[in-house]
């Protein structure tokens, strides 16, 4: 049984007060940035005021923004670190209407690091089979900490942020340590076998798990991890019907695709019956997901996950399969040529083809996907259980769209499929600003994030390839235009920080098959809601050259309840720590 032991220290907290690779059609000369400047409040529009000499917005609807800190390597206080600052949840968002302007003076404090170390540790008595390893010059001998490796993963990062996983090797002692700002973590603790192949008979019989915690508070200044393992769980099972020789098997976490049990690679099997067991320190229901993964050697197989609480109804550990769908199964030659529109030239291309379903299922719960590039003339081979599967067609030729459609194989090779490329759908649209046209700012169309989800949805995802992102810039009078693939994106129009307009940000545009053209119209570049002040250490001491993002959350209609974040805006902080951020009064305007 696993336990997280704190040491408390002390930490001094201090709360802030409010006070990409593309692909496009960019115009031939970019124009001159349009700057943010103003001597009256005239020239700002209905909703904006001048403050300083720039236009600033008088109404805010980001309520629940947050900020992220990104410290660069060379900073004196948590170099290389990430953390986020949920503003909104602090009350702390601007929001509503100030007809003064919002020009919101806020230092953003560090939440603070903490030293964090962390051992694995063998119980006594030792575990059964450990013996001889216990007592091997790779375990400590007076705590019986054995070597591992640490993963501290930002629970965060589930929502789409790019926070930081930080990664430690036990070293003295075998103790693990990292650096790493107050937040929540799932902690992941694997062991590493440090022995020399002459030893390697020491650990005959000694199974030592992974160890998974999820979702843990670190706020204290110093935090010990004491990871204890005694005997394992046994999860047994066996597969009838089927021949497995040189399939693996493994316990995975549905939270995060952690391995929380290692792969067993399986045998030949004995009267139509192959047989396994799995060691697990994790609590495994509802977390655990069985994965049974094909060898190289069938590459028309596909990998099957279930969730242990729906294999192992009765809870008593042991499951049984019976895979008879699978051994009536034989591979089925798919033939293709990747043409254009007209159907007339070959072309260049990598085809991505994924599972949506098989003929005879085992379960829902299969995933297959592979690949090829065609060869001179276009054509492409692939070996394919019968079943549905959705193509994906990925042009060599960067001004045509990627093609996606399903296919229905049946038992019988399938000759002459052609897959038809399309060019690029053409996008366009102008932007102004409340001084006129918004001209020289980039423009950036990238793939909307997908809501997060458990490791057994991403695996049984409904495509594993999306669009490609795109990048333009506005012309004189704020027109610009770009090559987008069929999906869906978000638009981002991103001036800089010097010209004092935020950026406009739409999401989850889409952009459908067989669209040669679409118009965006007239897009409003808002005038900015400002944050302003200085980037500080929990003691108050300014923190320079921090890179600081600003994320909204984002509903998803196609999954009620689950929602993914947008970036708004961001800067870099000043060699002193100083920064200004100029916000999108909304993302609906």
């Amino acid at each position: 049984m696993s336990t997280l032991h704190c040491k408390l220290g002390a930490l001094v907290a201090v709360t802030a007060a409010l006070g990409s690779a593309a692909c496009g059609l960019p115009m031939a000369d970019r124009a001159e940035e349009v700057v943010n400047q103003c001597s009256t409040s005239d020239t700002c529009g209905p909703t904006g005021v001048c403050v300083d000499g720039t236009c600033v917005s008088t109404r805010a609807d980001l309520g629940g923004l947050s900020l992220q800190l990104d410290l660069p390597t060379t900073s004196p206080y948590g170099p290389g670190t990430s953390t986020l600052l949920e503003l909104g949840a602090k009350g702390l968002a601007p929001v509503g209407e100030e007809p003064s302007g919002f020009v919101v003076p806020l230092d953003l404090v560090h939440p603070g690091l903490v030293a964090v170390s962390a051992t694995m540790t063998l119980a006594t008595p030792i575990p059964a089979g450990c013996e001889l390893y216990a007592a091997s010059a790779d375990v400590s001998p007076t705590t019986h900490a054995v070597p591992m490796k640490l993963v501290l993963q930002p629970t965060d990062a589930a929502r789409g942020l790019s926070l930081h996983a930080y990664t430690a090797d036990a070293e003295a002692d075998n103790v693990a340590s990292a650096l790493v700002p107050a937040g929540r973590y799932d902690v992941y603790a694997s062991w590493t076998d440090h022995l020399p192949e002459a030893d390697k008979g020491l650990l005959a019989g000694c199974d030592i798990p992974p160890v998974l915690l999820l979702d843990q508070t670190l706020g204290d200044a110093h935090v010990a991890v004491s990871l204890t393992v005694g005997e394992p769980q046994r999860i047994s099972g066996d597969f009838q019907s089927f021949d497995l020789t040189g399939w693996t098997i493994d316990l995975v976490d549905n939270e995060g695709g952690r391995v929380i049990a290692a792969e067993q690679t399986l045998g030949a099997p004995s009267n139509g019956t192959t047989s396994f067991e799995l060691a697990s320190w994790v609590e495994l229901r509802p977390l655990a997901v069985l994965r049974l993964t094909p060898p190289e050697s069938a590459p028309a197989m596909p990998t099957i996950v279930w969730k242990l609480d729906a294999a192992d109804v009765d809870g008593d550990n042991h499951v049984s399969f019976d895979l008879a769908p699978l051994a009536g199964q034989a591979p089925v030659l798919l033939e293709g040529t990747v043409l254009d529109e007209h159907g007339g030239e070959p072309l260049g291309a990598q085809v991505v083809v994924q599972s949506l379903a098989f003929a005879e299922p085992i379960g829902q719960n299969q995933a297959f996907q592979t690949s090829a590039s065609t060869d001179g003339y276009g054509n492409f081979t692939l070996s394919l259980l019968p079943g549905t599967y959705l193509v994906s067609a990925l042009p060599s030729d960067a001004t045509l769209a990627l093609s996606q459609q399903q296919l229905v194989l049946s038992a019988q090779s399938l000759p002459g499929h052609t897959v038809l490329v399309q060019p690029k759908s053409t996008i366009g649209g102008r932007a102004t600003t409340s001084l006129g046209p918004a001209s020289g700012i980039a423009v950036s169309f990238q793939p909307s994030a997908s809501p997060p989800g458990t490791f057994i949805e991403n695996l049984l995802a409904a495509s594993a390839v999306g669009p490609s992102s795109a990048t333009a810039s506005t012309a004189a009078d704020g027109s610009f235009s770009a090559a987008l693939d069929p999906g869906v994106f978000d638009l981002s129009l991103r001036p800089s920080a010097g010209s004092g307009f935020p950026w406009l940000v739409r999401s989850r545009l889409t952009i459908l098959p067989e669209q040669p053209a679409a118009d965006l119209g007239e897009l409003g570049v808002t005038n900015p809601v400002v944050l302003t002040g200085v980037v500080r250490a929990p003691d108050g001491t300014p923190l320079g050259n921090a890179l600081v993002r600003a994320w909204l959350p984002i509903a998803t209609s196609a999954q009620a309840g689950k929602e993914t974040v947008l970036q708004i805006a961001e800067t870099i902080a000043g060699v002193d720590g100083s920064y200004r951020l100029n916000l999108p009064a909304s993302t609906s305007q």
